[in-house]
């Protein structure tokens, strides 16, 4: 197994290397403007201006502005992925089942680089946002958002939904490449729009964020438990 994880790391970073460097240089870049444009602007912290995303009166009154940022957040993460597990498999396939290795052991280590794709590119975004907010802004501490007192658990709430996001790309890839980019950006087109509660990727607004629990944010992750299991079973049972 140990053979198969580096062999199958070594070959998806040579996939996706370049297309994860150049997208997380431009919300780096992106997150850099949007400090400087702040700079000495004490009533808004970069946080906010990237999640504050649509309220629900906004949603009610037929006032909504896509989230630029927000929604571009959620989406670069799809584009540095895109089909590549599927492209990984197809190359090494033979070779791997010639060494003895399954597809559903090759499926497990899929969900790990989802993983480790998802808390790279949140924890460095969220790095950058805070250190732009107090060293370039200098209007605001390290983790100061308004919207809530508990920023960490925001962290986890983003990544939890960047996961969601990235596995249902996954699963839907599985079937049609376009299909798994299409279907999550229809979803967060959705979430903009509508304003129903009981949609997880509303609590990634800061916006709608206080209507929610604390509580909730287990939802999210009850959900991508549910995604895991699903994509391993659909992996194992399906025909690449």
């Amino acid at each position: 197994m140990k053979s198969l994880i580096k062999v199958q790391f070594y070959y998806f970073g040579q996939l996706i290397q370049k297309r994860f460097l150049y997208l997380l240089a431009v919300i780096i870049l992106t997150e850099i403007i949007v400090a400087i444009q702040l700079k000495d602007n004490p009533q808004t912290s970069i946080f906010s201006l990237f999640f504050y995303g649509t309220s629900f009166h906004d949603v009610a009154s037929n006032r909504v502005q896509i989230p630029v940022l927000w929604f571009c957040f959620f989406t670069i993460p799809l584009f540095m992925i895109s089909n590549s597990l599927q492209i990984l498999w197809d190359k090494h396939s033979i070779q791997l089942r010639g060494k003895g290795f399954s597809q559903f052991e090759f499926g497990l280590i899929n969900v790990s680089f989802l993983y480790l794709i998802a808390l790279t590119y949140a924890g460095i975004t969220f790095f950058i946002l805070a250190f732009c907010q107090k060293l370039i802004t200098g209007t605001h501490a390290w983790l100061q958002i308004a919207e809530t007192s508990q920023p960490f658990l925001f962290f986890f709430i983003l990544l939890g939904i960047l996961l969601v996001l990235l596995f249902i790309q996954q699963i839907c890839s599985l079937f049609s490449p376009v299909v798994g980019i299409v279907v999550p950006i229809i979803i967060l087109i959705v979430s903009i729009y509508t304003g129903t509660k009981w949609n997880l990727l509303n609590l990634t607004m800061l916006a709608r964020f206080p209507y929610y629990s604390n509580f909730d944010c287990f939802y999210i992750y009850i959900v991508l438990f549910i995604l895991n299991i699903s994509y391993l079973i659909i992996y194992k049972k399906k025909s690449l």
